[in-house]
């Protein structure tokens, strides 16, 4: 009896590491815990049988190495080295499959510059038309300058208290409607000015990852023919976009230059109307 009660208590405590090391005491419960362990210390494709559902760990473990059954599980789980399951071979590629693929990322990528390319032109043309309404704003910002001036000298020239002081006062409102409508212009600008940036910086970060893809290309030269044959189309489409990038670049520092200047304008007349307005302030007194 004595000796009973000592088999039993090896056998629970037996069981009790098993289930604190495995998580489960069935034999196949072990092996799939004993899979998982090692699959997370190998990494690679290991990690992904480690997140497998029991069902796909044991047909891998069925392929390799026969049906599963408890006493086979046992054998498994405590041999060594512990069970690697093996990942499936790569099925070999079809090289008509290979090669129809490769056509289709190079038609995507020929249509993709060609995209491009047709930006880089529409930004140009409507930069062409931007630049000729820099002069006119800036003349707009000096007139409202002058206008103001004038009225602030007749305001001054208005003397005595009832009807006289309301006209004053009048002509400072002008004035100070003025400057408002000046502000509303720069306004304008500033947005012109941030949607100008956005969309140039865009079509630069754009047009540096295409340009690399279309160096070495060139006009076709006896020294130097078109690249091999397939390569044509590339070829064209990538002179074309080298000579639009180079339109849009110098649009792009024209446009940058005639904001800087125009900012430049603004602040000038901008400090001249509030000294009118403060001026016009006082004089209204």
């Amino acid at each position: 009896m004595k000796n009973l009660l000592v088999v039993l208590v090896v056998v629970i405590g037996g069981l009790a590491v098993l289930a604190l090391k495995f998580g489960t005491v069935a034999p196949c419960g072990i092996l799939r815990a004993e899979v998982r362990q090692e699959a997370s210390r190998q990494g690679g494709f290991a990690l992904v049988v480690s997140a497998l559902p029991d069902a796909a760990i044991d047909a891998l473990l069925a392929a390799q190495f026969g049906p599963l059954s408890p006493g086979r599980c046992i054998q498994l789980a405590f041999s060594r080295p512990p069970v690697r399951p093996r990942a499936p071979a790569a099925p070999r590629p079809d090289p008509a499959q290979a090669a129809a693929q490769y056509a289709r990322m190079r038609a995507t990528q020929l249509a993709n510059l060609r995209n491009l390319t047709e930006r880089l032109s529409v930004f140009t043309t409507k930069a062409d038309v931007m630049l000729s309404k820099f002069t006119p704003v800036e003349d707009r910002y000096r007139y409202i300058t002058e206008r103001m001036n004038g009225a602030l000298e007749r305001e001054r020239s208005i003397y005595g208290n009832g009807q006289a002081a309301v006209a004053r006062g009048q002509m400072s409102v002008a004035i100070t409607q003025a400057s408002i409508q000046a502000n509303q212009i720069h306004i304008g600008v500033q947005s012109s000015y941030q949607d100008f940036e956005f969309k140039s910086r865009q079509l630069e970060r754009e047009s540096m990852g295409t340009g690399q893809g279309c160096r070495g290309t060139h006009m076709a030269t006896d020294a130097a023919p078109i690249p091999p044959a397939g390569f044509e189309e590339w070829n064209s489409a990538c002179i074309d976009f080298s000579g639009g990038y180079r339109h849009f670049e110098q649009r792009v520092s024209d446009l940058r230059a005639a904001f800087s200047q125009i900012e430049d304008v603004w602040q000038d007349e901008r400090r001249k109307q509030n000294e009118i307005v403060q001026a016009a302030n006082v004089a209204m007194q």
